[in-house]
């Protein structure tokens, strides 16, 4: 983390950062060093929570301490213009908490939050409601503010924020003092241990352009007036319990965009204004009525919805679904995009709405124009599948001419045959959009055979491994898409999205295609969704089995046999994978036996017995992959025929010597492209197996090898006389007594090599070097510790001119420059270089033997090198000069990225990174745009 740089910035800019973290933290980083000290005693905004100090006894008296000490020590040149004090069950004397008000309210004073759950009553100084330059008040749990009554005129000329939180206290007065106010937030509740107080009328300031109203003040046999002639507003949210007549005025409100109306009631008489209301938002772009406002709706005598010109977004909850109703209601949305409906139905509601009637008039028999041309998306919430709401559904469904989603919330207490019937005849209806995508979701799903979570699970894989075929197949796009496949989406448990009858839809040969990209014990499992799924994994032409996917007491071998048994015969085998560990080898061999013939590109691993794989394996003609891992014997004795595998591309060899000796195979794939050769010796030490040479095929483009068979003191030889070769990866361990000779021709058509030749003595790894040399046409270099240890210790070892090279990765033993700028000098297109040092125990008594570098400067750095990486950096003399150096001469660098040498203790590597930051940044740079990045 770049720890100096912000401890390099002014003090002012350090208080703007600490001050959106809570007072405590910041006080905090005063630890960080010396120059943190002092910076929070200019914080101008203090975030004081007594939720921080409660835990533990007397955690009361260590609060107040600690809220002294912040408003005592801080420095009074920068006065306090944001203060936040939260405390809860706060018992301490009033006078606490009216001297820290004091401390802080004053002319600069211009944000105020006070949340204060009290047991004492306490008086709030007078000159909060009187000071001139408040721009924003909260007052929480405010039952402390009823003595506003005694003040003399409240008044607060700049005040745009306010939020109460008020208890039994009428907040009119503080209301008329503020002349601007913009947003408010205003909560009142009357005591629920029955000190009820009567507010007959609260006037909200005209000036307002955000309220959030909930008023649950109404008293019963009283008459209640609210006024909310707001001219201005363009955001409002009301909700309000009206336990007698209340009565509400409002002006117009032509710049509304949001409005959210919840009116509880006892009897609809007592708000027949709502329609009123409804007429003034007009001009809103999103409208909210919940359950009890919409009943006042249904209620209103020969009610006419109003024309709303540019509402976009409708959510309704009705007590009772009404087709009529919606009709009237979309009839006047003109330029609707979005509608919600939720049906909220309990027994108390479903019997009265049965009793009274409907003052609905018919709707206009044409189709509304929002439904035509503008409605894009319709979401019905517990939906019962009654006459009117499936008339409704297809009535949007087939008239909808630009809908892209309609959503279905069953409800929760339909049984799951109703269900599926519901989803079946909804989605048969014709739709007059072509992206129309009809989703069903299931609350509370229930299958046979198998819990939700199961079912949700399996899902998930069939959807992952249909859009893993759909990106790899032709056919598989135009299939998911045709409209005989796009019938429905559905949802299931916890809300999410799965694509079940769609996927159900296909012809078997896709849905196999499918389940090929699923662990054969998942695929099969499909056969309990649905009788259509009961016998699709039968005709499965790929075959995964793996034992780690079964409990200890599930009987795999058993499996096995009923899988190889009850497929369908006339869908051959192509590809089979098998990873187990049993001691059963004539079972895995009548296994292989079933599965060979016809031939099956395959994947074998057998880790706990030496076994022989069956002969017809390696003459498989068709054979075009083959992966065998651990200790499986290849049986290349007498009796072994030759092998052949005239289609063989791909070879994935990790197994032991002596059960594997891999000439024999190798020398029988004339046309293998990719292999991957590990090979390890896993004998005792008195039958060490000697294995002389390995030729690899010279048809290769990508080649892994890895050899730690090399152990006795004799000679080994190892061909990569591959002239195709894109990819190489290499990796030799070479004992001491052991030598090592590898030929190889060279690689014109190389992109990215890596070495890593680990030898014991330097003098084996002679032939690095020419090996480099081969290699100079690559893109990609990653050359390891010993690897690089080679070029150090070669007797005027000149680099090749590596005119491809992109990107350089060099671990040395020691750091050396002459090395580093003889190594950029020919890399004439190098953009990004990454240098590692890993010292060993003769790291330091190494030399570099190689020529002194011209004085020039490389043409990479000055014209293409973007990005240096520094690891396990140790600030020596010649790593200093060599980063100084990049830093002057890169003049297209980009980013420097330096790690400090891990074995540092903390403290040394804090210092030792600002010091470095501090000497490096400095340092004038050859590019106005590099970035020096320092990583402790």
């Amino acid at each position: 983390m770049n720890m100096d740089r912000i401890s390099l910035l002014p003090n002012s800019i350090l208080c703007d950062i600490l001050s959106y973290l809570p007072t405590k933290e910041a006080v905090s980083t005063s630890i960080l060093s010396r120059r943190w000290r002092h910076v929070w005693k200019e914080l101008q905004v203090l975030d004081i929570d007594d939720t921080t100090s409660r835990p533990g006894p007397g955690w009361e008296a260590r609060f107040v301490s600690y809220v002294n000490a912040i408003l005592a020590r801080r420095n009074a040149d920068f006065p306090i213009q944001k203060f936040r004090l939260s405390c809860y069950e706060y018992s301490e004397s009033s006078l606490t908490i009216l001297t820290w008000l004091d401390a802080v309210i004053g002319p600069y004073l211009q944000e105020l939050y006070l949340c204060l759950d009290l047991v004492c009553e306490i008086d709030l100084p007078e000159a909060m409601l009187t000071s001139p330059s408040l721009k924003s008040l909260a007052l929480k749990h405010g039952d402390y503010i009823d003595c506003y009554r005694r003040f003399p005129n409240v008044y607060l000329p700049s005040l745009k924020n306010l939020e109460l939180d008020t208890l039994c206290v009428d907040p009119s007065k503080l209301l008329s003092g503020c002349p601007v106010l913009e947003n408010l937030m205003l909560i009142v509740l009357n005591d629920p241990c029955g000190s009820y107080v009567y507010i007959p009328t609260i006037q909200m300031p005209r000036t307002l352009k955000s309220l959030i109203f909930e008023d649950n003040s109404t008293v019963d046999n009283g008459i209640s007036h609210r006024v909310i002639d707001t001219p201005s507003l363009e955001y409002l949210y009301m909700k309000i319990i009206a336990k007698s007549k209340l009565q509400v005025s409002f002006s117009d409100f032509p710049n509304m965009v949001e409005a959210h109306l919840h009116i509880h009631h006892g009897r609809v008489e007592h708000v027949l204004w709502v329609p009123e209301l409804l007429l003034a938002l007009r001009e809103t772009k999103l409208l909210a009525l919940k359950h009890c406002a919409t009943e006042c709706l249904f209620n209103g005598v020969t009610s006419e919805f109003p024309e709303f010109p540019r509402l976009l977004n409708l959510e309704l909850d009705v007590p009772c679904f009404n087709t009529d109703f919606l009709l009237n209601f979309l009839h006047n949305c003109h330029v609707l995009e979005g509608l919600v409906v939720h049906v909220l139905k309990s027994v108390v509601h479903c019997e009265y709405f049965h009793r009274i009637e409907f003052f609905v008039p018919a709707p206009p028999t044409m189709v509304s124009n929002c439904v035509t041309s503008h409605l894009k998306s319709f979401e019905f919430r517990e939906y019962e599948n009654s006459a009117d709401e499936r008339e409704f559904i297809e009535y949007l469904l087939q008239r909808g001419l630009v809908l892209k989603r309609v959503t279905i919330h069953l409800n929760s207490y339909l049984d799951q045959e109703t269900k599926y019937d519901i989803v079946k005849e909804l989605s048969a209806i014709p739709r007059g959009s072509t992206t129309c995508q009809l989703n069903f979701i299931d609350q509370n799903p229930v299958e046979h055979g198998m819990n939700s979570h199961s079912l949700y699970f399996l899902y998930c894989s069939l959807l992952k491994a249909a859009t893993a075929a759909v990106k790899t197949q032709h056919h598989g796009p135009t299939a998911l898409h045709s409209p005989a496949a796009s019938s429905v989406d559905t949802k299931l448990t916890e809300g999410k999205r799965i694509n079940m009858d769609r996927i159900s839809c296909l012809p078997n040969y896709i849905l196999c295609e499918i389940l090929s990209y699923l662990p054969t014990k998942q695929a099969g499992s499909t056969s309990v969704l649905s009788r259509r799924w009961r016998h699709v994994w039968k005709d499965l032409q790929v075959i995964d089995i793996d034992d780690r996917h079964f409990r200890d007491e599930d009987p795999f071998d058993s499996y096995v046999n009923a899988i190889l048994t009850q497929r369908n015969a006339d869908y051959s085998i192509e590809k089979f994978r098998l990873n187990c560990e049993t001691n059963s080898t004539d079972l895995i061999l009548t296994w292989l036996d079933a599965v060979i013939w016809p031939p099956s590109p395959g994947t074998i691993s057998q880790p706990s017995c030496k076994w022989k794989l069956p002969e017809a394996i390696f003459t498989c003609p068709l054979l075009k992959s083959l992966v065998l891992k651990r200790e499986i014997s290849l049986n290349c004795g007498r009796e072994f025929p030759n092998v052949y595998l005239p289609s063989l591309k791909n070879l994935k060899l990790k197994l032991f010597i002596p059960y594997v000796h891999p000439n024999k195979l190798l020398s029988g794939c004339p046309v293998l492209e990719n292999l991957t050769l590990f090979l390890a010796n896993n004998t005792p030490d008195a039958r060490n197996v000697y294995v002389p040479t390995i030729q690899m095929p010279r048809t290769l483009k990508s080649l892994t090898f890895e050899d730690d068979t090399i152990v006795l003191d004799e000679i080994y030889h190892r061909v990569i006389d591959t002239p195709s070769l894109e990819y190489l990866n290499i990796k030799i361990t070479i004992p001491k007594n052991s030598e090592l000779q590898v030929s190889f021709s060279s690689f014109p058509n190389m992109v990215e090599a890596h070495l890593d030749i680990d030898n014991a003595r330097v003098e084996h790894g002679a032939w690095v070097p020419d090996l480099l040399r081969a290699l100079r046409e690559t893109k990609l270099l990653a050359l390891r510790y010993y690897t690089t240890r080679c070029l150090f210790s070669a007797p005027a070892f000149e680099f090749p001119e590596f005119h491809r090279l992109v990107n350089l990765e060099v671990d040395v033993p020691c750091f050396n420059t002459n090395f580093m700028l003889n190594f950029l000098h020919n890399c004439h297109v190098l953009e990004g270089l990454v240098v590692g040092i890993w010292p060993g125990f003769d790291s330091y008594t190494m030399e570099y033997h190689g020529p002194t570098p011209p004085t020039m400067v490389p043409n990479c750095v000055t014209s293409h090198l973007k990005s240096v990486e520094f690891r396990a950096y140790e600030d020596t003399a010649d790593e200093r000069e060599f980063i100084v150096y990049l830093l002057q001469k890169g003049l297209v660098l980009k980013t420097v990225t330096i790690s400090i040498e891990p074995d540092f203790d903390q403290e040394t590597k804090y210092e030792f990174v600002r010091e470095l930051y501090a000497e490096l940044y400095a340092i004038p740079r050859g590019s106005t745009t590099c970035q020096l990045n320092i990583w402790p």
